[in-house]
């Protein structure tokens, strides 16, 4: 099949420009020279910024909390469990001790804690890498926890007791709430009036210092709500949310130490943080020092009994009703850094971790292109569209190059025609050669007037010739125009598919532009995060349905047009056909 020339020029281009894109695309793919190890393929560095959590003196040993989601993610490079996830120190040789709270590759979320060497003042980088399918799984819960971490619970059990993530093993003893309801970071628990969570007594729960943090929210005014008690030898620690504030009192031998702290703001996550020891205790709340008192002759060591979460058994007999979530207990009171790094890290849309563009281990196979990255995060209802958008170019182009290729050949078939045509004395010795002019129209028009004046019943000229009358005449003329427009029709059949695709194109990709932005904000809102990072690859996977459409309707738009010209410039030899032709039927058969 001979296709015309422009249809291979058009062709030739786009073939010309996706190459180039292609080049330039993998120029900006970053590689990496340096590589932890081979088996994995893709790495990427994250840039920890510590002054942004206050930071002024160097962190020992202080989890990192990573999380990861679709903005700064692509999970579809790494395994569905995260199994193959490691984590390089700064030196890029030396792993270090990790834990997956949660790994979602469905709704692309997922929380990691990682233990680096040391946090410096200032700047650090930690390397993730991962795309290794034979890895298996390495996530550390224990690891990550210096020895003065005596309880750590993420909370993330769907049923049962909670977990305590340490060595230690300090489990919950005893639990009445709601588990497996989204939290501040993952899952956490809610507890509601006499709901609560007891921890046994343990001698890792017992020495001269304590300290005991949580994220707590609650949704209404609390009069004595028990957030903390612990009893000992004469001794009673307690900490309580009454009138919207944290208040603080340790009883002991009917002398009471206490303090209040300021407000809590209703349906706010707060970070809490209790420093019990050196003769002190000291409150903390969201990272800010939020009061402290002296406990002279008291020591952290006689409070040896159990220790109960929510609950009641507060003064006046308050009931706790609120949702928990992270909840450690150490034996070691930590410094103001620690703190405010914790809440730092942890809140919602922290900017202490930023994680870089993806990095392709050099010789490991076919680079990663920004294109891949979008179409991964593509949702299914842009999928959707895209589909309709696919079926409605593949029909676009069929008719491109079928019409493309019927007007090539409809030129070439009344060049033909129109020059034997021409060289013709009489109107009828052309009308038994169908399969030579079977392309033209102007021998379809033809053809359909010779026919008509074969059947037709002729009178005779002054010179004995066949003749038509004035009748006759008016019924050739009408057989041929009658041609002409089966002949326009046939011309302009299926052009309505090119139309749709230029005005029906850039609206199908512009309603799946609104429709993936509004996914996106909702899905930032419900993630927690409100950066640029979490937004971005979601917004750019929107904007691909409109990308679509405008690919959709640019070629049909340029084919549309140039087609239109060929088929004007047909259009016009078959109107002068019509009058060449009954012209010449005038000359040569007719008399009044």
């Amino acid at each position: 099949m001979k296709i015309c020339n422009i249809c291979w020029k058009v062709k030739k281009g786009l073939l010309v420009s996706m190459a180039l894109l292609v080049f330039v695309l993998s120029l900006s793919v970053p590689s990496a020279k340096a590589w932890w190890n081979e088996d994995w393929q893709y790495r990427r560095t994250i840039d920890i910024n510590t002054t942004a959590g206050g930071v002024t003196t160097a962190l020992q040993g202080h989890p990192l909390l990573i999380r990861l989601h679709s903005g700064n993610f692509d999970f579809t490079t790494a395994g569905d469990d995260g199994a193959d996830l490691r984590f390089i120190g700064s030196n890029d040789t030396e792993p270090l001790k990790f834990f997956i709270e949660s790994y979602d590759p469905l709704d692309e979320l997922a929380f990691i804690w990682v233990k680096p060497t040391t946090l410096p003042v200032g700047a650090a980088t930690v390397y993730l890498y991962y795309g290794n399918p034979e890895a298996a799984p390495a996530s550390d819960p224990a690891g990550i926890y210096d020895v003065a971490q005596t309880a750590a619970f993420h909370f993330s059990e769907m049923e049962g007791l909670p977990q305590d993530s340490t060595a230690y093993g300090n489990n919950a003893d005893d639990f009445v709430g709601a588990q497996g309801l989204p939290s501040i970071i993952g899952n956490g628990i809610t507890l509601n009036g006499s709901d609560r969570m007891i921890i046994a007594p343990a001698p890792s729960l017992q020495g001269e210092e304590f300290s005991f943090s949580t994220w707590v929210r609650s949704g209404e005014p609390l009069d004595n709500a028990p957030l903390l008690l612990r009893e000992g030898e004469g001794v009673r620690l307690s900490v309580l949310i009454n009138q919207g504030s944290l208040q603080v009192a340790l009883d002991h031998e009917s002398t009471i130490y206490s303090f209040s702290s300021f407000p809590l703001t209703l349906n706010t996550w707060h970070h809490i943080f209790l420093n019990l020891g050196g003769g002190n205790i000291h409150l903390y709340v969201d990272g800010k020092d939020a009061g402290s008192t002296e406990i002279p002759a008291v020591s952290p060591a006689a409070l040896n009994g159990k220790l109960q979460i929510g609950g009641m058994g507060g003064e006046g007999g308050g009931r706790f009703y609120g949702e928990l979530d992270e909840l450690h207990l150490g034996s070691k009171i930590r410094s103001s850094d620690w703190i405010m790094f914790s809440h730092a890290n942890e809140a919602p849309g922290s900017s202490l971790a930023g994680i870089g563009p993806e990095q392709v281990r050099e010789g490991g196979g076919l680079p990663v292109f920004y294109l891949a990255t979008i179409a991964g995060n593509i949702s299914m209802d842009g999928w959707m569209i895209i589909g309709i958008l696919m079926v409605i170019s593949a029909m676009s182009w069929l008719v491109l190059f079928l019409k493309g290729y019927l007007y090539h050949n409809m030129r070439e078939g009344n060049k033909k025609f129109h020059h034997d045509f021409d060289a013709l004395s009489e109107v009828v010795p052309l009308e038994d050669l169908d399969e030579k002019y079977k392309n033209s129209p102007l021998f379809v028009i033809y053809k359909s007037g010779v026919d008509c004046l074969n059947g037709s019943e002729k009178g005779t000229g002054n010179s004995g010739d066949p003749a038509l009358n004035r009748d006759l005449l008016n019924h050739f003329e009408f057989v041929i125009e009658r041609s002409y427009i089966h002949e326009s029709q046939r011309m302009n059949n299926w052009l309505s598919i090119l139309t749709m695709a230029i005005s029906g194109g850039p609206f199908l990709g512009l309603l799946g532009t609104v429709w993936g932005v509004m996914n996106t904000f909702a899905a930032m809102a419900e993630a927690g995060e409100a950066n640029i990072m979490a937004i971005a690859p979601g917004v750019a996977s929107a904007l691909a349905t409109t990308v679509f459409g405008l690919i959709v309707a640019i070629p049909a738009l340029f084919g549309y047009n140039y087609l239109v010209g060929r088929m004007k410039a047909i259009t016009a030899e078959m109107n002068i056909f019509l009058d060449e032709f009954a012209i010449k039927v005038k000359s040569t058969m007719f008399i009044k």
